[in-house]
């Protein structure tokens, strides 16, 4: 799914030239469920999209997301906790009960340098450990809270740790995919 997905959304900027993050997702949703015959197939796989589309002016930068299931999750510079911005409840592909039409929101956000963006997979929060606990999502903002202040190197190492420490051993189930940006 993810080299079809990948494929069309090369398809999609570089040869229809879409640049709006809400009608890039709405196009890639359309191009897979045609891909994949899902109108006439029992085939309903999907997949979850954070994209950005990361724009800098004079005096800030301009963040254009749209969301698939996945949150873009940010920190400005002046503050002291993440903020998340859901993605649209819908994920790109599959069937639906019904035959309407789905159009992805677009997000507009503003920020200064100093701040931060993470756009991630499900992949780090779902891990489960020895007792079948899953890491979950708010330990993951509380750590990136604490270390958004740090270099982005520095923040790759002190996440591979504490998901280390967290494993214990226990073989990672799911691919992992965790952005981070500093603006």
């Amino acid at each position: 799914m993810s080299m079809i997905g990948n494929s069309l959304l090369f398809e999609i900027i570089n040869s229809k030239k879409v640049t709006e993050t809400n009608e890039i997702l709405d196009l890639l949703n359309k191009m897979i469920i045609k891909s994949l015959r899902q109108e006439v197939t029992k085939n309903n796989d999907g997949m979850d999209v954070c994209l950005c589309r990361i724009e800098r002016k004079e005096n800030y930068t301009e963040i254009n997301f749209t969301g698939a299931k996945r949150p873009l999750l940010y920190k400005a510079h002046n503050s002291k906790e993440i903020q998340k911005i859901r993605g649209d409840r819908k994920s790109i592909g599959g069937r639906t009960k019904k035959k309407q039409e789905f159009n992805y929101t677009k997000n507009k956000l503003i920020l200064q340098k100093g701040s931060s963006i993470y756009l991630s997979s499900d992949g780090f929060a779902d891990q489960n450990n020895k007792e079948r606990q899953k890491f979950g999502s708010q330990k993951l903002i509380s750590i990136l809270e604490q270390i958004s202040n740090e270099n982005i190197e520095t923040q790759h190492e002190i996440l591979s740790n504490e998901l280390d420490n967290w494993l214990k051993g226990t073989t990672q189930r799911d691919d992992i995919t965790l952005v981070g940006i500093k603006i």
